[in-house]
């Protein structure tokens, strides 16, 4: 029930649950529905998810020769993306300064520390959107250490909404070297200007690389399948395998695409 949950999601077939019937997998003759793959998502392992994770992460990169060290583009960055469920969000009417409630969409936040060119993901985070893009890359990048490389000597790109002191020294402690939107330089905020830390990382600052940070993008539009989640994948119990199952499956695709590459290079 593992496999169908990370192959249905593969093939974003979670409406079409009888597809599974087709893949020939050892089943006893039994095809799951809804129910079924809901239940079988929500017990899911987060442990054994993360060590599958890790695996197809460390295989891309072993397949396309990306060593220990050296110059290597990541990023941290997030998007928010809508589900299917509705909630009740109470909006204050100006005019009559009463509070009516009103059903909304509601929305989740799915973070990514990704490899760039290659469309890897070594680490990620569903959370619900209310969680602010700044606390989250310490965190990404310890779950990044259980690949078990060196990151030395490459760069973590991230945008104005990362720019704080706390998250430089994370890079830093990973040996990483922080490449982020210098937002307190531009009129943003100046409090982190000063801290050590981040007047560390500002004095490393690269414009020219740190036009690499928009390839992180791509991630988001595949992943996200036009800003839009299923509704059963949204709730508390699963909204966290399923963000680990994303990043899964786009692994899965970055090492198809890598062993296409060298078949044909091979070839030719």
């Amino acid at each position: 029930m593992a496999i169908v949950c990370i192959l249905m999601n593969h093939f974003n077939l979670y409406q079409k649950a009888e597809n599974a019937a087709s893949w020939n997998l050892d089943l006893n003759g039994l095809v799951p529905d809804h129910t079924a793959i809901f239940r079988a998502h929500a017990a899911l392992d987060m442990e054994w998810l993360e060590r599958v994770l890790t695996a197809i992460a460390n295989a891309c990169l072993e397949r396309a020769w990306i060593g220990g060290a050296g110059e290597v583009d990541t990023a941290a960055d997030s998007t928010g993306v809508k589900t299917y469920r509705y909630e009740d969000k109470s909006k204050l009417d100006k005019k009559t300064g009463r509070e009516t409630a009103e059903r909304v969409k509601s929305h989740l936040k799915l973070h990514v520390f990704a490899v760039l060119r290659l469309q890897i993901i070594p680490s990620c985070a569903m959370t619900p959107s209310g969680v602010a893009d700044t606390d989250m890359p310490s965190s990404l990048f310890e779950k990044s250490k259980k690949l078990g490389r060196s990151f030395a000597g490459w760069r973590s790109h991230a945008d104005g909404g990362y720019d704080s002191d706390r998250n430089c020294e994370a890079a830093f402690d990973t040996d990483m070297r922080p490449n982020i939107d210098q937002s307190g330089e531009n009129g943003g905020n100046r409090r982190n200007v000063g801290k050590r830390f981040r007047r560390r990382a500002a004095a490393l600052f690269d414009l020219w690389r740190y036009r690499n940070r928009r390839m992180v993008e791509g991630i988001f539009g595949a992943e996200t399948r036009a800003h839009r989640l299923l509704c059963r994948y949204r709730k508390k119990e699963t909204q966290e395998r399923f963000g680990v199952l994303l990043a899964v499956t786009s692994n899965v695709r970055a090492l198809n695409r890598i062993r296409c590459d060298a078949e044909t290079a091979a070839a030719g």
